[in-house]
């Protein structure tokens, strides 16, 4: 399908939103290794054991920066 420049296709679209879902997996790693790194004792469980730490926080932060930079490249880029 051909999409013109600065503009959307729904295949650019749904590709956009699996590479999106494929580079929250890690992210969803990372945080549960952190909240398991948090409650070595279940017996003494929190809720303020799952805030994440800056760490988790950053690596958001790159996620969603990523996420952005991959829809504006397929934004700019026409497809042929």
């Amino acid at each position: 399908m051909i999409s013109k420049r600065f503009a959307l296709n729904p295949q650019g679209t749904r590709q956009w939103v699996s590479n999106t879902m494929a580079f929250l997996a890690p992210l969803g790693v990372l945080y549960l290794v952190f909240v398991m790194g948090q409650i070595p004792d279940p017996a003494n469980f929190t809720w303020r054991a799952l805030v994440p730490n800056q760490f988790v926080y950053g690596s958001g932060v790159l996620y969603v920066a990523n996420s952005l930079d991959d829809l504006i490249r397929k934004f700019m880029a026409g497809r042929k």
